[in-house]
């Protein structure tokens, strides 16, 4: 029920569309803000040990976010 309520919650697209009602000096180019949160919301539940951890396993799903990620 825990992770319903989360997924919900951390849906890409209400994160996108929150961060553009609220956002004043931040701007999204290539990476969107939903994509950090994402990677951040891995490590912070103890899906994965660290930023780096999330990262590399996204990198076998979206290799693109994570071209952006690196530039």
């Amino acid at each position: 029920m825990a992770r319903g309520v989360l997924e919900r919650l951390l849906d890409a697209d209400r994160i996108d569309t929150l961060f553009e009602h609220t956002a004043t000096h931040q701007y999204t180019r290539e990476l969107l803000f939903s994509s950090v949160v994402q990677l951040m919301s891995e490590v912070v539940l103890g899906v994965q040990p660290s930023v780096h951890a999330a990262y590399q396993s996204a990198l076998s799903t979206s290799g693109y976010l994570l071209y952006i990620v690196a530039s």
